[in-house]
């Protein structure tokens, strides 16, 4: 099993042989096909439904993903990447984080707003990751925009995956 914590700071690869580096890299088609990497960017303490190369996380690792710079900019990084291929951005001032729509979301939101899509597991990580790893403010920020957009969309969306949604934010 390669080490989570190497991969964040740069210095080893994922399973596939991709530094983080690499995926920062993926453009919006990638981010949308290939389904191995999530894993790797957004780490948690259970084993992968469907990856099985996917490293867990220790409590040693979110010790480390907690105080660690280069590793809390690196997944600073990786959210920001994420926010933007759903169509969001990001604002931060001290403490305040706002998450909200960019100026792709319409074209954007097409591409995971349909019923019983994949993105959804993945938001789902996404803000059970970032609860672990110290960032309850920023799960916190995602989930409001999410609801956002819950709002328009519950039909499609589902009332299952946003209580997903909401439970990976305690």
């Amino acid at each position: 099993m390669k080490n989570i914590v190497d991969f964040y700071s740069g210095i080893s690869t994922d399973t596939e042989g991709r530094t983080i580096h690499d995926i920062f890299k993926f453009n919006y088609e990638q981010l949308e096909t290939i389904h191995d990497y999530i894993q790797w960017l957004f780490p948690l303490k259970e084993k992968s439904n469907f990856n099985d190369n996917a490293p867990l996380l220790t409590s040693g690792d979110i010790q480390v993903f907690r105080s660690d710079d280069v590793i809390k900019a690196n997944v600073n990084k990786a959210l920001r990447m994420m926010l933007d291929f759903y169509g969001f951005n990001m604002a931060t001032n001290d403490a305040n984080i706002k998450i909200a729509k960019n100026e792709n979301y319409e074209e954007r939101a097409k591409n995971w707003i349909t019923p019983f899509n994949h993105n959804y597991l993945r938001i789902t990580r996404i803000l059970k990751f970032l609860t672990l790893a110290g960032m309850k403010n920023y799960a916190a920020a995602f989930f409001g925009a999410l609801e956002n957009v819950y709002t328009g969309n519950k039909k499609t969306i589902g009332r299952t995956t946003f209580a997903y949604w909401k439970n990976a934010c305690r």
